[in-house]
């Protein structure tokens, strides 16, 4: 008789294909399956916890019924503790089940159900270490895993001048960021963050952004080693001429904003486990930290750089743009409504346009 064997961990970005039926002859056992990710700047956090199922006939046919693997109501106690860099308890976290909190996207699985475990915590500490703990008091088996959070980001070079500056008058010219991570940093992902704002004939506005991809790199250490970002003025002024609409209903005019530099932190364990399971790795290696279980248990964070250059706040309509005279200018070129302020004032009768 044929028998199927699944596990699953369903969030997106960590998803692996797995075979739909595998001959198996052994006893079924209870294989608990963990993937979450602590993230700094959420207040609620969720965990995945399903167990790995054993059943007659097609696996795509026991995915379907949801009760196959999540676990039932009061048939595991989720914890989460929290140490210090001392390795002091600092405090402790119960997780309560929830279904269908967060909406499960179609597929394989069973997209009616979505059993997560729950904490909140506005302000998850990056010095401390948060242990998951899964009891299951019916087996007396007990699944652990560890995380910190990624801690941050260093800048060890943005220029000389107080502005970013993607056009010199004549040609575009780029910017270099270079990054230094600090501990528990495997991954960082940059954005440059261009921001606008809407102003309409009606008086009302909107505030907007264009994000634009830097790229991704890999912490090569736990701390000490420098990231580099580079973002070219032609891949600038495209993003803004193919993201800017050109016709917007009561559009008076364009207020030009700051410009940011927006980083995404993976911790060590989420890294390693993003390039295991990487499209052109080929090998057979499979990559867990749940310790008597399967899956992953690691961290990310969002770092915000403001361009020491990266320090102006985001004023708005007082001048204090974080571009370049000649990357403004050539904005102003675009056809797309823009005007920038020569001077203070939060709200003058009238755009100052420069020619």
């Amino acid at each position: 008789m044929r028998k199927s064997l699944w596990y699953t961990g369903l969030i997106a970005f960590l998803f692996t294909a797995c075979e739909t039926d595998i001959e198996s002859n052994a006893e079924y056992q209870d294989i608990t399956v963990v993937y979450g990710l602590l993230d700094q700047d959420s207040t609620a956090h969720y965990v995945k916890i399903n167990k790995a199922f054993l059943g007659e006939g097609d696996a795509n046919d026991l995915a379907s019924n949801a009760n196959n693997y999540s676990y039932n109501e009061g048939e595991i106690a989720v914890r989460i503790d929290a140490f210090s860099s001392a390795g002091v308890f600092v405090k402790s976290y119960n997780l309560t089940r929830t279904t269908n909190e967060i909406p499960k996207d179609n597929g394989i699985f069973d997209s009616s159900t979505n059993v997560l475990y729950r904490f909140d915590e506005p302000n998850l500490d990056a010095d401390n270490t948060y242990r998951l703990s899964v009891y299951h008091p019916a087996l007396e088996k007990e699944v652990t895993a560890e995380t910190t959070i990624p801690s941050g980001t260093d800048i060890s070079s943005v220029g000389v001048l107080n502005t970013l500056d993607f056009y010199n008058g004549s040609s575009f010219t780029s910017e270099i960021f270079v990054m230094v991570p600090r501990s528990n940093v495997g991954r960082v992902k940059a954005e440059l963050v261009f921001r606008y704002t809407d102003v309409y004939t009606t008086n009302d506005s909107t505030n907007r952004e264009i994000r634009i991809n830097m790229g991704e790199e890999k912490a090569t250490s736990l701390q000490g080693n420098n990231l580099e970002f580079t973002m070219n003025g032609d891949v600038f002024f495209n993003a803004i001429t193919s993201n800017v609409p050109a016709n917007v209903p009561n559009l008076d005019y364009r207020r030009l904003s700051n410009c940011q530099v927006e980083l995404t932190l993976a911790g060590v364990d989420l890294s390693t486990y993003m390039s295991v399971n990487a499209p052109e790795n080929t090998s057979a290696v499979s990559f867990t930290n749940v310790d008597n279980g399967l899956g992953l248990f690691s961290s990310r964070t969002v770092d915000l750089k403001k361009s020491n250059r990266l320090e102006i706040e985001d004023f708005g309509y007082d001048g204090r743009i974080n571009l370049g005279d000649p990357t403004i200018k050539k904005i102003l070129t675009l056809g797309l409504d823009f005007c920038s302020p020569r001077s203070g004032g939060i709200n003058p009768p009238t755009p100052i346009c420069w020619q």
